[in-house]
């Protein structure tokens, strides 16, 4: 293979540029910011109108502007702050004289924002939608917003918010925009179906939080003078409305409970928080995260609620919603329901094998505990270990206003679980797609009702079939296409969406992603397995980090009979694009085309790493190229795709003017590997967004490719269209084939005289002269014919 190397980078001559010239990308001019792999340019939208660019830039949580009136001088303008919405802008869309903004709040179970601007930045509206809201679009008649919110859980997993779509209303305008425009689809309604979903195909698979089962009291204080409080933790992972409970008191724990307090209208108990009722004399340390201050009737107040000794007894009831009955869902102290008249707690109640533990003491739930419990003497224990109680001297408060809520893990909830980060509408705006990407699904959802029609499970691609061949160690030497017993999972990021003969059809880019937290991980390499040795004969051998031992592989998939070790193998991504119908079914997909392309283009770098120009091989063991972008677009009576490469970089252009039958059309990238990733001139590393604008938008009046690449920090703009950025005499002296991709035979615009057509292994298969080639008898692949100092790639299908 090391001549095969040699022998190609002569041939292509360094060229970035590989097929027929039927689609060219030419560079017009690149914007640097100067910031390596921050950020700081991702996704971007176009105003046709000003001519504007619309930059998300997660560096400085902020929208940069730019003037592109001068295609071949990006000019920066300004940059729309909008740290006060949250964390950063994640996505940004473009419709009639305004923008819309995606900001994630600065904490995962915090609902983020759709922030609307006009053209010159300045604010308009906005509102609240789910939480992490990943990706923001109108659909194309400006009539709607729809917003992917991706409810990732946090770092240690103990937090996981539900995913949801957002649909905003705007037919009556953007500058009238209100909450009431906000409609919320989550999935509630396929709780409990989870194995269901998964029989399907779905990836329910998360180790969610185990949630409480109600409301309890996490902390109490019975201090000196009247520094007395109670706190009730909402660990239910929902928010919960406090008029449906009632706090109960009585003296001594005897028959019958003398007082209660009714929480203030409309109160309601974010998930995750506490609220604390606090004596209103209480020690600043206390009033101070109190929600509630309470005064006893003796002092002009209204409750007991806080007004309590040792020996007394406070219980959290829950209200019946139709029958206004009342249930106790916890204790504070022993509750004499037998009335026994000889009954006499003393000074205090035991706890945890402290005497008088509720009396000068300040007791916190332990953070095990998910649900209070009416059995005081079970709760308070006789000892440490049996306690559900931390008991801390008098007057120590320095956990309250706070909870700390661990209890173990669940299998995540279908709601928790689902992941949108992508979405996609159908031309006449009556449909839209969600991608799931962890979850190997996409969402289908009509918007003409606003609900969820279906969740279709993506399936998964087989490395054993012949036309699906791919390099997968990053430690062997060798660049070799081979087959591997290993699934693929599709897990596309971004998609699109086209009408062909009046059917819908999406586009993905099956970029591939795993669940990788501290509190939780899925990844897994093959060498590090226990394989079945009746499905892996020769596991000895692919464990080999030369074979497949280097692969990620999700440990959730696999184990068929449950016995420990993996019957299957399934990887990330697909290291393709697809074409699915409106109802999720594979139509087409790219196969090994990505991987070949590349190598075929860059030999000596293939499946680089996007922040490193030495990285030969570095992405072989991981998702290859990484098909992040995709863009679909009709140019000269035909529809092309764009499909922008997150590690290689560089976009690739398919003609899909037939959906049941793309075809390469050309590979273009103007990465430099001569230049360290992190200097001037590198080129665009890790395409994020690409943008299609058309002749009758361009500033150009010709179609440009907008390109935002998030690792150099870059956002170019490529003309496009027939041997662009050739001059006169190259364009007579093009040669070109057709048609490309070849069944048979394959034409070409003039006549060759001693060329030689290489396989993908730079071995001669054939001496080619005259005005034609037949290709019948030649293997399905990639070919390079060398003509002189000329070379062109031929596609054999």
């Amino acid at each position: 293979m090391k001549n095969f190397y040699t022998f190609l980078t002569a041939m292509i001559m360094g060229s970035a540029a590989i097929g027929q010239n039927l689609v060219d990308l030419s560079l017009l001019s690149t914007y640097e910011s100067g910031t390596f792999d921050e950020g700081a340019m991702e996704i971007l939208a176009h105003d046709p109108v000003t001519q504007q660019i619309f930059c998300i830039n997660a560096d400085v949580d902020g929208i940069d502007v730019f003037d592109i009136s001068n295609a071949t001088n990006i000019t920066k303008t300004s940059t729309i702050d909008v740290s006060q919405w949250g964390a950063g802008a994640n996505s940004v869309s473009y419709y009639g004289g305004y923008i819309v903004a995606a900001v994630e709040a600065d904490d995962v179970d915090v609902r983020g924002h759709a922030v609307f601007f006009d053209v010159n930045g300045n604010y308009v509206a906005d509102v609240e939608v789910g939480y992490l809201p990943d990706m923001v679009t109108f659909t194309p008649d400006g009539q709607k917003v729809l917003v992917a919110n991706e409810g990732e859980p946090n770092d240690e997993y103990t937090i996981d918010p539900r995913g949801s779509i957002s649909i905003i209303d705007v037919s009556g305008g953007v500058m009238g925009v209100s909450q009431a425009d906000v409609t919320e689809l989550d999935f509630t309604q396929w709780d409990g179906q989870e194995d269901q979903l998964r029989t399907q195909g779905v990836r329910i698979f998360g180790e969610g939080p185990a949630m409480a089962g109600d409301l309890f009291f996490s902390e109490y204080g019975e201090g000196s003078s009247q520094n007395k409080y109670l706190e009730i933790y909402n660990g239910t992972g929902a928010d919960v409305d406090l008029s449906q409970y009632v706090v109960r008191e009585n003296f001594n724990g005897n028959f019958p409970w003398t007082g209660e307090f009714f929480f203030p209208a409309g109160t309601m108990l974010d998930a995750g928080d506490v609220y604390i009722l606090a004596h209103e004399d209480a020690d600043s340390m206390i009033t101070m995260h109190a929600d509630t201050l309470v005064v006893n009737p003796f002092s002009g107040g209204s409750s007991f609620v806080c007004s309590f000794n040792g020996d007394d007894v406070r219980g959290l009831f829950k209200i019946d919603a139709t029958t206004g009955d009342t249930n106790c869902i916890d204790l504070i102290g022993y509750y004499d329901l037998a009335n026994d008249s000889t009954f006499d707690p003393g000074s205090g109640f035991d706890v945890a094998g402290v005497s008088n533990g509720t009396q000068n003491h300040t007791l916190v739930r332990k953070s095990e505990v998910n649900m209070g419990n009416t059995d005081w003497y079970a709760a308070a224990g006789t000892d440490s270990l049996t306690s559900e109680f931390l008991v801390l001297p008098s007057n120590d408060w320095n956990d309250v206003g706070q909870h700390s809520f661990n209890s173990g893990s669940n299998p995540s909830s279908a709601s928790q679980d689902l992941e949108p980060e992508y979405i996609a509408v159908s031309p006449d705006n009556t449909t839209a797609w969600a991608v799931c990407q962890e979850n190997n699904a996409v969402i289908k959802i009509d918007l003409t009702n606003n609900s969820i029609t279906a969740i279709v499970a993506l399936g998964f691609k087989d490395w054993m079939d012949p036309n699906n061949v791919m390099d997968a160690s990053n430690r062997s030497s060798a660049v070799e296409f081979k087959n591997w017993p290993i699934y693929g999972m599709y897990q596309p990021d971004a998609m699109d969406a086209f009408e062909h003969n009046g059917s819908n059809y999406i586009v993905t880019a099956n970029e591939g992603d795993a669940r990788d937290y501290d509190g939780f991980s899925e990844e897994e390499r093959v060498e590090d397995l226990t394989l079945d040795a009746t499905a892996f004969p020769n596991a000895a051998d692919l464990q080999n980090e030369d074979s497949l031992g280097r692969m990620n592989i999700t440990t959730t998939l696999g184990d068929l009979d449950g016995d420990g070790d993996f019957d299957e193998l399934y990887c990330y991504g697909a290291r393709s694009w697809s074409v699915w119908d409106e109802n999720g079914v594979l139509v087409w997909d790219s196969g090994s085309e990505i991987g070949q392309q590349t190598f075929a283009a860059y030999p000596n770098n293939f499946n680089s790493t996007n922040d490193d120009n030495d990285s030969f091989k570095n992405r072989s063991d991981d998702k290859g190229a990484e098909p992040e972008a995709i863009e679909v677009a009709d140019l000269n009576g035909s529809r092309f795709c764009f499909v922008g490469l997150e590690r290689m970089g560089g976009v690739m252009v398919y003609d899909i003017s037939n959906p049941m039958a793309p075809s390469f059309v050309s590979y273009f990238n103007n990465r430099d590997f001569t230049v360290d990733a992190d200097q001037s001139g590198a080129g665009d590393l890790g395409p994020e967004d690409v943008k299609f604008i058309s002749a009758a938008n361009s500033p150009t009046n010709s179609p440009l490719l907008a390109v935002a690449s998030e690792v150099s920090g870059t956002l170019s703009l490529y003309s496009i269209g027939g041997t662009i950025g050739l001059d006169d005499k190259a364009r007579e002296n093009a040669l070109t084939a057709f048609p490309n991709p070849v069944v048979d035979v394959v034409n070409f615009n003039r006549e060759v005289t001693g060329g030689v057509l290489y396989n993908m292994n730079g071995q001669a298969v054939m001496e080619v002269n005259g005005e034609s080639a037949d290709m019948s008898s030649l293997a399905r692949g990639l070919y390079t014919l060398s003509v002189g100092d000329i070379t062109l790639q031929i596609l054999k299908q």
